[in-house]
């Protein structure tokens, strides 16, 4: 209950974010929005916020030209980097407001998603290597929530098949 308030009142949009990557930072990410709107997803029915921090991600942080999330804004600038982590938590939170919701913009941004790791972050289905430390763990964040696309996005599209069977 105590980690709900807080993830509710971080959010600043008037400060140039979602809620911030630490308290009292000016750093809006998707590492942090991602996760703290899979728990409001799936918390007592805090979707209107989880919306909310999806929306804001999809208008600020995707990518035009590639379609994948770029990392944040720290103090007004665009945060370029494109870390696999990023893609993961936000298809997580997509997944999450699409079964909830039913809501179509969630499934099309799944969808949107998925083609884009495929396309720019792996070789023949596989997500491209990132060395040792933490690029292992960033995969496996990744990972972890295209199972999540691959075995709970709903919809009966082709294009919902599609992305199951690539995720």
């Amino acid at each position: 209950k105590k980690l709900c308030a807080q993830f509710v009142d971080a959010w600043v949009p008037e400060d140039g974010g979602g809620i911030p990557w630490r308290k009292q930072d000016q750093f809006f990410n998707a590492p942090a929005n991602g996760p703290a709107g899979i728990f409001l997803a799936r918390y007592d029915d805090r979707l209107r916020r989880a919306q909310q921090m999806a929306d804001w991600i999809d208008d600020t942080l995707i990518d035009p030209e590639t379609h994948l999330v770029f990392d944040g804004i720290k103090a007004g600038s665009m945060v370029r980097a494109q870390y696999t982590y990023c893609q993961g938590v936000v298809l997580g939170l997509e997944v999450e407001l699409a079964v909830r919701t039913e809501d179509s913009r969630h499934a099309e941004r799944v969808r949107r998603l998925v083609a884009a790791v495929d396309k720019e972050m792996a070789t023949d289905g596989v997500i491209k290597g990132a060395g040792g430390g933490d690029g292992g763990l960033f995969n496996g964040v990744t990972a972890r929530y295209l199972a999540l696309v691959a075995n709970t996005l709903p919809g009966d599209t082709a294009e919902d098949q599609a992305a199951r069977e690539t995720a």
